[in-house]
């Protein structure tokens, strides 16, 4: 029995999602970059010298080209989904009510509802890809890294600047380690902010994280200069920004602003890649984004 791995470009059909990409061109780019003889300055002390210290370069590449680059792509997987579901479920309610006109009424689909559950998956995903950088972040500079949050400890960024690592590269890790400081405070810690604040619509490991309930609303035409129908999710949260912009008196949603989850989830995902992105350039792996929105590999 042949064992060696085959391509079947019809499995492949079913099975893959495909690349992002801005995710295939920082994967290899950054996979180039790894592997590049001779090996960049800001590897060259980072591989196992064949003692029974930790391969830290192997667990470094493992991460960087294996789970941070899978987690990505899930987040745009489970944002994609959402996308579909969304325009699905928003083309099917005009279908059926555009003629009636119904009143004011919310229309639960249950507890079983998919674009909830792929919203659930594109939190965790999202999460998941911050921790990874961390992990990353910190095999880079030979520590054991769980959060991303790790890197708010003074004794950590101590251990880091004191390393033989951190000793021969001092601008480096001063660099990357403000950069880690920075996405903390106006990304991770600004996601766990709005958790707080959003009371049952918060994913925990104790609480599911709700997308959204239907909702018909006949508004007045003076309300809206297009269309009286409005349809949409209501109540619906994504944790990093308000998703539904209300009317002042509470009763009406803007338009353009009720039914867009699909798009402020891929809004998030372009904002993450483009964010890890430019800590491996801090980190001396690839180049900082151009205008272009390429990456070249750092000499």
């Amino acid at each position: 029995m042949n064992t060696e791995p085959t391509s079947s470009p019809e499995l492949d059909t079913v099975a893959r999602f495909g690349v992002p990409p801005y995710i295939q061109d920082w994967h290899q780019l950054t996979r180039a970059a790894l592997y590049h003889d001779p090996p960049l300055a800001s590897l060259l002390t980072l591989t196992n010298n064949g003692s029974q210290q930790h391969d830290w370069f192997k667990t470094f590449a493992g991460l960087t080209t294996g789970s941070l680059t899978e987690s990505l792509i899930a987040c745009h997987y489970h944002a994609r989904n959402v996308w579909n579901l969304e325009e699905e479920l928003l083309t099917t309610a005009y279908k059926l009510y555009q003629s009636a006109h119904p009143f004011n009424a919310v229309i639960d689909c249950g507890c079983d509802c998919k674009i909830t559950f792929e919203y659930q998956a594109f939190v965790a995903a999202y999460r998941r890809s911050w921790d990874y950088l961390g992990q990353a972040v910190g095999a880079y500079f030979e520590q054991e890294i769980g959060s991303i949050k790790d890197f708010q400890s003074p004794a950590i960024q101590q251990h880091i600047h004191e390393s033989p690592r951190g000793k021969a590269m001092p601008d480096v890790v001063h660099e990357v380690l403000a950069y880690m400081t920075s996405l903390i405070e106006s990304d991770v810690e600004n996601f766990a902010a709005k958790q707080q604040r959003s009371g049952p619509d918060r994913l925990t490991p104790w609480q599911n994280v709700f997308a959204g309930t239907l909702a018909v609303m006949n508004v007045p035409e003076e309300e809206m200069q297009e269309e009286a129908l409005e349809i949409g999710l209501l109540r619906g949260n994504f944790e990093l920004k308000i998703l539904y912009q209300q009317y002042a008196d509470d009763r009406f949603f803007n338009k353009r602003g009720m039914y867009n989850l699909r798009q402020h989830l891929l809004n998030s995902c372009h904002v993450l890649e483009y964010r890890v992105g430019q800590a491996y350039a801090h980190m001396r792996i690839i180049r900082g984004r151009t205008a272009s929105g390429d990456f070249s590999a750092m000499p």
